[in-house]
């Protein structure tokens, strides 16, 4: 029952998008870095010029599978495109990841970013 209505509010999702949301997802989909928050933070948050923060970001990012890939692999939950083929996604994705379970593994990516941020934003001076 609990698949059923994740699926019907995904199709609810979709159907009510409008087209900067799903642009915005786009987007949030092919970012796959610390530079994403680079939206809210503005022009403090280059990471070009942070190299120590993008060293820490790149260091969180590499180290998401071994966290979730366990996880997927005992669950092997099927995308929701696979269960219902009418769901589509906002940007192409790879067929390997048709089974690689959901949900995806950006929770606990996005959890340590979110530490990192926290701490980035105590050390980082802000412009005067």
């Amino acid at each position: 029952m609990e698949a059923a209505t994740e699926l019907a509010e995904l199709k609810h999702y979709q159907a009510t998008a409008t087209a900067a949301q799903v642009a915005q997802a786009k987007s949030d989909n092919d970012t796959e870095n610390g530079t994403i928050f680079g939206t809210v933070l503005g022009p403090v948050w280059d990471l070009s010029k942070l190299p120590a923060t993008a060293k820490v970001m790149d260091d969180v990012a590499n180290s998401e599978d071994g966290f979730s890939g366990p996880a997927k692999t005992y669950f092997h939950r099927d995308r929701p495109w696979v269960v219902d083929p009418s769901i589509q996604t906002c940007a192409a994705h790879k067929p390997s990841q048709d089974h690689a379970s959901y949900p995806a593994d950006m929770r606990p990516g996005a959890t340590a970013w979110v530490s990192c941020w926290r701490i980035c934003c105590r050390t980082t001076p802000t412009p005067s």
